[in-house]
């Protein structure tokens, strides 16, 4: 499964999926944290990956 993760994620669970055979892509990846949450989904959208919100 394609993942692409919201900062508020926490970093061992994206590690944990990345282990269970995922591609997980997280906003710290890409150097984009404090971006809006459209902006997020904007940019899942163009690497054609599942968003993963959560609001802790």
């Amino acid at each position: 499964m394609k993942i692409f993760a919201n900062e508020n994620l926490f970093e061992p669970i994206i590690d944990y999926l990345r282990s269970l055979g995922n591609d997980v892509l997280s906003i710290r990846d890409c150097g984009l944290s404090g971006i809006s949450d459209n902006e997020v989904y904007e940019k899942a959208c163009k690497e054609e990956k599942h968003g993963h919100y959560y609001h802790g």
